[in-house]
C-alpha cells in the first residue's frame, strides 16, 4: 500500500497512470479482499479521481466504480472519511513542496509542480466529501 500511495502521487503523469491501471486490474480482482487494506489507500485513491490528468482521473474513477457499486459507494465514503479528511487535512496544513518529495531526486520545480497538484486534487476531493 505504501508503493500505491508514492507512486499514485508521483511527479510523472506516465507512472501515476500507470500505477491507476495497475491498481485497477488488482481492485477488480481482489474485491472483498482488499478491505483489509482500504483504510491505508483510500485517501489517495479519492484524492486520484480529481487528479488534473484527465487519463489519471478517469481510470482513478473506473477503479472505483468498478470495485463499489453505486449503492456501496457512499458507505465506503462514511467508513474511511476520518482517514481520507486526516490525510486531506496533513496535505494542505502540513506538507510543503520538500516533504511531499524527496528532494534529492527531484528538482524544485517538479517538487512545486507535485505539490500544487496534490493539494489541488485534495481540495476537490474535500469538497467532493461534503
Amino acid at each position: 500500500s505504501r508503493l500505491y500511495i508514492r507512486l499514485a502521487l508521483d511527479i510523472e503523469r506516465r507512472v501515476r497512470y500507470a500505477t491507476g491501471t495497475c491498481h485497477l486490474l488488482i481492485a477488480s480482482k481482489a474485491k472483498k479482499r482488499l478491505a483489509p487494506h482500504l483504510k491505508e489507500i483510500i485517501a489517495v485513491w479519492i484524492i486520484s479521481l480529481f487528479d488534473q490528468s484527465k487519463d489519471v482521473s478517469r481510470i482513478a474513477t473506473e477503479a472505483f466504480e468498478t470495485v463499489f457499486l453505486e449503492e456501496k459507494r457512499i458507505e465506503v465514503l462514511q467508513f474511511c472519511q476520518s482517514e481520507i479528511v486526516d490525510f486531506i487535512i496533513d496535505v494542505i496544513l502540513h506538507k510543503a513542496p520538500e516533504t511531499l518529495s524527496d528532494p534529492r531526486f527531484i528538482s524544485k520545480e517538479d517538487m512545486a509542480a507535485k505539490y500544487a497538484r496534490v493539494v489541488s486534487s485534495s481540495y476537490y476531493a474535500l469538497s467532493f466529501l461534503i
